[in-house]
């Protein structure tokens, strides 16, 4: 039964008394509002309809405050209106989340949301003019095999701020795909994206801390398994710790991008255990990368298959890199030895469960002064040492030209690449061949010297047929006997 409450309203217009009314309350509460979910905070849709339409909720409660959504599995909600005003912390779809404001040219976010896409769930555009627009703070991340649809929709930042030189603030997206996709938006207003699941460093702090990255959300060994690696960006201006790591990354991270004036710290200060990542990774260092170990035991050590693009700074001091360990220093970088000790260790064929001591080492191989220009050093599998003055591209094992996996460092000669750097060089060391059954028939990339030493080989035939391979440009062929 209805329990009603009688108010007495007295109105007046223009000072002038009007006729008294009446206005009756109801103090039972109206379906959809005013009553709390399960879990606090948390909204869980069950039933295809309307965002705002209490049966499509668990509970018959539409989302209110600062919020957590659940779209189920074969769930399809929709939003008609232009303005999001709801407070987002967290989306994740399973189902379906359909902006299906077309009688609108975009849909606005008023506040920060993380939207997750999982595997087979569906985020689609249906506005009339394709434009998400949306708030500093906001983040858009698809796992593989979640989906997103829209005919060429743009995601525009809503900032305040103003805007600074080669900042970003509008990115579009391809019309359908189902591709990982982190797409986040900094403060100041500037938008990245990715074309894999990427957590996005928005503050200072600790690597697993749930406040250092953009969404609120910290990265997961599972996480990173069910989408098939991840990538970490750091953003200008913060430090990111690995403090509470415990000197071991075992999460599947297959890149950390270090923007300039950003930082990445290996190790603990009062730690001496040597830093070791699980996975095989890509840092690139437009910034610091730094190694803040105590140093009293043992140097530090990067113990992976660990490729390192810098433009700016290594700091140690005694820096350790393992087998198959690539630095590519950009042009217009500087690599500094900062290094107490002024050396570079390189594990090219050791196994071991402690540090080697110095005196086995093996090769070893002296910079002197400072130097700039093009150079190459690389560590054979047998331990030697092999230096270029020019960018030259080692064969590390036998297979095919476009193989990843046969080159030193994992890294592909491109076109491009040697191009920009006026010719690059080849160099396959004995008990190698190099495949050219992949080329098509003929090496468009810039090597202008090829060197062969005994007992390696350039191949070029398939399944024992020889074919004719035409070389673009010009090159100096050099056979070396041991």
């Amino acid at each position: 039964m209805m329990d009603f409450l009688k108010i007495k309203i007295k109105c007046r217009r223009d000072s002038a008394p009007i006729p008294k009314a009446n206005l009756q309350l109801i103090a039972t509460k109206l379906k959809g509002f005013g009553d709390k979910p399960k879990t606090l905070g948390q909204f869980i849709a069950i039933n295809s309809g309307q965002f705002i339409d209490p049966s499509t909720w668990e509970d018959e409660i539409v989302p209110y405050g600062n919020c957590s959504i659940i779209i189920t599995s074969s769930v399809v909600v929709t939003i008609s209106k232009a303005f999001i005003g709801l407070n987002m912390r967290k989306c994740d779809i399973y189902g379906t989340l359909l902006l299906d404001s077309s009688s609108y040219s975009s849909v606005t976010f008023g506040y920060r949301s993380n939207v997750i896409v999982h595997a087979s769930g569906f985020l689609q555009d249906h506005t009339s003019g394709n434009v998400i627009n949306c708030a500093e703070g906001a983040l858009l991340t698809i796992y593989l095999m979640g989906s997103f649809a829209g005919k060429d929709t743009v995601v525009n930042s809503i900032s305040t701020a103003q805007t600074t030189a080669n900042q970003t603030r509008s990115v579009k997206l391809s019309s359908d795909f189902n591709d990982p996709f982190t797409c986040g938006i900094l403060s100041g207003g500037s938008i990245e994206k990715y074309d894999k699941v990427t957590y996005i460093v928005s503050q200072s702090g600790d690597f697993i801390d749930d406040l250092t990255c953009l969404g609120n959300v910290a990265p997961t060994t599972a996480i990173c398994e069910l989408v098939g690696g991840c990538g970490m960006s750091i953003s200008a201006g913060f430090i990111l710790s690995t403090v509470d790591l415990n000197s071991e990354l075992n999460m599947n991270f297959n890149d950390i991008s270090i923007a300039v004036g950003a930082v990445l710290q290996l190790g603990a200060p009062d730690s001496n255990n040597i830093f070791k990542f699980k996975f095989q990774i890509l840092i690139n260092s437009h910034g610091t990368l730094s190694d803040i170990a105590d140093g009293t035991g043992a140097p530090a050590i990067i113990d992976s298959n660990v490729t390192v693009s810098t433009q700016q700074t290594i700091t140690t001091t005694i820096f350790t890199l393992s087998i198959a360990v690539f630095v590519v220093l950009q042009s217009g970088g500087t690599l500094q030895d900062q290094t107490s000790a002024d050396q570079f260790y390189c594990l090219a064929v050791f196994t071991y469960s402690s540090m080697p001591s110095t005196s086995s080492l093996g090769s070893n191989y002296t910079f002197g002064s400072n130097f700039s220009g093009s150079f190459t050093l690389g560590i054979l599998l047998d331990g030697g040492i092999k230096t270029f003055s020019k960018v030259t591209f080692i064969v590390r094992q036998t297979g095919k030209f476009s193989t990843i996996i046969c080159w030193l460092g994992n890294i592909v000669p491109t076109a491009n690449i040697c191009s920009l750097v006026g010719g690059c060089g080849l160099y396959i060391p004995s008990g190698c061949a190099l495949l050219a059954s992949s080329l098509n028939g003929q090496l468009n990339i810039n090597f202008n010297l090829i060197t062969i030493v005994s007992g390696g080989s350039l191949g070029l035939g398939s399944n024992g047929v020889h074919i004719a391979l035409k070389f673009k440009f010009t090159l100096e062929l050099d056979c070396l006997e041991h």
